[in-house]
């Protein structure tokens, strides 16, 4: 009883801190960081400006913990899920690609506040707290995806190569057409793409250049 009381009340904290995260990122979004206030904060989250402090030191660790929160949503559940399959064919390691890419697109479509608040306020952040943050982001983007990697490396489904290098330059290209797509002024700086083709276009260049054997039809 005791085990499932502990999970309970972690599944809580879990739950509240997204929430006040999620009124943060809104607010940062909508005011800008350093105009936003943490009264304002509670009153979008529904919550009293003391609770916030029962699970965020400042209004700074609100602004760092906003890429965790993107991460946890997107891309730590689909890996978690992809680690624990054994591909044998190309077919098979597209697909698993192809529904992270997928899921990750329609999240990070519908928190486009989130990114928003993640890219416009490094240009002001001071010297101190940009190196935080910047430090922070590939911990919570690619460091999933680098052990993912790793894993796939010793099973040989995936070639030698140095993964910290290869995780963050999947992410980057993931990133550049949300980038474009989204957050940019006016989203119309590139012709927009469907999200579909993005996906398939970046699983097959992604897979072309990590597998141990590429080639459709093939064998892992």
């Amino acid at each position: 009883m005791t085990g499932n009381r502990g999970s309970k009340k972690e599944e809580l904290v879990q739950k509240r801190s997204v929430q006040i995260l999620e009124a943060a990122a809104r607010v940062f979004a909508q005011k800008g960081y350093h105009a936003a206030t943490t009264k304002e904060i509670a009153a979008e989250a529904g919550v009293s400006e003391g609770t916030i402090y029962n699970y965020f030191d400042s209004k700074e660790d609100l602004l760092l913990s906003i890429p965790r929160l993107i991460s946890d949503t997107t891309l730590l559940p689909a890996l978690t899920q992809m680690q624990s399959t054994r591909t044998t064919s190309w077919e098979e390691e597209e697909k698993l690609w192809t529904a992270l890419l997928d899921n990750a697109f329609q999240t990070l479509q519908r928190k486009v506040d989130f990114l928003k608040v993640l890219f416009s306020t490094l240009p002001n952040m001071d010297e101190e707290t940009l190196e935080k943050y910047v430090r922070r982001i590939p911990l919570y983007f690619a460091q999933a995806l680098e052990e993912f990697l790793q894993t796939r490396i010793a099973q040989g489904i995936y070639r030698p190569m140095d993964a910290a290098v290869v995780a963050r330059a999947f992410m980057g290209m993931v990133v550049i057409f949300v980038l474009t797509q989204e957050v940019l002024p006016g989203k119309r700086v590139f012709a927009p793409v469907d999200y579909d083709v993005i996906g398939r276009e970046i699983v097959q260049l992604f897979l072309h250049g990590v597998l141990a054997h590429s080639g459709q039809g093939e064998a892992l």
